[in-house]
């Protein structure tokens, strides 16, 4: 039979392990706050950006009078995500700040699914991958 100070051993031990576990999860949540503060950061400096613009110049040689003239140069990649993918990004991180984890990382996961090369592909991995750590 077991002793009396065994279970109240047992049971201190199960109570600091809960109060351990709490602390943790109270850590998580708030490293899972900061981080959508980190995105809606990133938003709101993307949102204020503007859209590339295409710059005509003239070819400043001298020797070549007869150069074709003008050229127009090309923006390398797009900077800004499109509306829609925007606004998917938007909802995983509105979903995330509300504390809704599972439904973030599917959030997130549908993002990737729907536009792989985003220019928030990078934040929505390391997105998922912090919301799938234990």
């Amino acid at each position: 039979m077991i002793s009396h100070r065994v279970m109240l051993m047992v049971g201190f031990m199960t109570v600091l392990s809960t109060g351990l576990r709490a602390e943790e999860g109270a850590a998580r949540n708030i490293e899972m706050k900061k981080w959508a503060e980190k995105l809606q950061a990133r938003l709101a400096r993307l949102e204020r950006q503007k859209q590339p613009i295409t710059v005509a110049a003239v070819r400043g040689e001298e020797k070549k009078p007869q150069s074709s003239g003008l050229y127009w140069k090309k923006p390398k990649k797009q900077m800004l995500p499109a509306p829609d993918e925007l606004q998917a990004f938007k909802s995983a991180v509105k979903t995330l700040e509300d504390g809704k984890r599972e439904e973030a990382a599917a959030a997130f996961k549908t993002f990737l699914a729907s536009y792989p090369k985003s220019p928030l592909a990078d934040e929505a991995k390391s997105s998922l991958e912090m919301l799938t750590q234990p």
